[in-house]
Parts: structure tokens; sequence; C-alpha cells
């Protein structure tokens, strides 16, 4: 695939200004993505995919500081976007090898999501990776709202995706992970960062950084829940 980070004409979302000045404030810096790690990675080998669009990648340090792509392969070329973030708002021109999309769904208008999900699937010629939540955030936007615009169970998500992809793309989607206290989601993603980036899993509990944003994007979605839950996939 020859996807390219160039400017194309597309339609900004009216969030995007909140979102930007919530980058400002120093959110959204690309590490909830570090658990998936693995998985893409084994998606990238499988297909040997040598293009990856990482699509709401955040400011990317995800990349840039973690090297989060590292064990992928030396020759497997990253695109981030993100069109709240200046280094990253170019929309992409072309298709990519492999898509990713990580807790980036659920923060779109339920009435925008057909043709978000159009837009992301429409990129991937081998391969889609995405990570929904399925239950409000921790975040709020600067209006007030809950920072999760959707909040659906995975069955109604798994239409959506299911519905739009094609036979030669393979899909997978994930159901965000839930723990019974923000100490275990901590611990249980900071593990399985450290297997992806073979780090040491103390060295990068130790990171504050990494572990506030696991406690973020996992557990702090699951307040109420009495019981910790697995990872579940969508099956596609």
């Amino acid at each position: 695939a020859d996807g390219s980070c160039q400017t194309r004409p597309g339609v900004r979302l009216d969030l995007i200004e909140q979102y930007r000045e919530m980058h400002r404030q120093g959110k959204f810096r690309g590490f909830s993505a570090l658990p998936h790690a693995g998985a893409i990675g084994q998606l990238v080998k499988k297909h040997k995919a040598k293009s990856i669009l990482d699509y709401g990648s955040g400011k990317g340090h995800q990349y840039s500081e973690m090297g989060m792509h590292k064990s992928w392969g030396q020759d497997v070329v990253i695109c981030c976007y993100d069109p709240a973030w200046p280094a990253h708002e170019e929309k992409p021109i072309g298709r990519f090898d492999g898509v990713v999309c990580t807790d980036v769904a659920e923060h779109i208008p339920e009435e925008n999501i057909g043709s978000f999900l159009d837009d992301v699937i429409g990129y991937a010629v081998r391969f889609l990776y995405m990570n929904i939540c399925t239950r409000p955030a921790r975040k709020r936007l600067l209006d007030g709202r809950n920072a999760h615009l959707t909040v659906r169970e995975s069955d109604w998500w798994m239409g959506q995706i299911q519905s739009r992809v094609p036979d030669d793309v393979e899909a997978l989607a994930r159901e965000d992970l839930a723990a019974a206290s923000e100490e275990k989601a901590v611990a249980h993603v900071t593990r399985a960062a450290a297997a992806a980036l073979l780090l040491d899993p103390m060295e990068l509990l130790a990171r504050e950084d990494v572990a506030e944003a696991a406690a973020i994007s996992l557990s702090a979605r699951s307040k109420g829940r009495s019981q910790a839950t697995p990872g579940q996939a969508l099956e596609l």
C-alpha cells in the first residue's frame, strides 16, 4: 500500500477545538495504545505489513518516546493522524497495509459513527485493529459532557464494524478492559505493555505518565464494578 501523510479535503468535527485545547493541557499523549503493541505486532507480521496508519494517534508519543513499533520490523513506516494535534493534523492520502484505531471511536458523536467508521476502514488494505471502550470516561470535555460521546455495548459496535469491513481485510476489534481497582488496572496494563515492548515491568510501572495513562484508559472507566472482567475480542 502506498498511503502517505498528506492533506486531503475532510470534514472537521465541531469538537476539534475542544480537543485541541485538551491537547494543549497535556492530554492524549498516546500511551493508551501501549497494551495493544503485541496484538498489533502479530497482525503486522502475519500480513507482512510495511505501512501502518494510527488513526487518532494523539501526540504519537507511543512511537516517538516508547518505540511501540520497534518490534514490528525495521522497515515498517508509521503514519500518525490526529486532527486535534498540529503535528499530525494532516489527513492522510492513499491506503495503508494496516490501520490502528485505539480509544477513538467512543469519542465520536453517535450520529457521526457511520461516516467515521467508513473513513477509518477505507484506509485499510490488509488489516484493521480497533479498541473501543463501552463505558463512560473519567475525562470530561470542556463543555461538561462526558468525553465518551457514544457509549454502546460491544454487540452494537460489532454490527457497525462488521457491516463495513471488506472480505479481504482482517478486522480485530476489542472491547476495552475493566478492572476492579485502579491499582490493579495500572499493574495489569503496564505488565502487558512491558511484555510487548520487551521492557522490565517495574521500570515501566515507575513511569508515572504511563501509569496514569493506564489508569485513565482502563480502570477509571469501570468505577462501580465489583469484579474484574477480562478483555473481550469482538468476533467479526
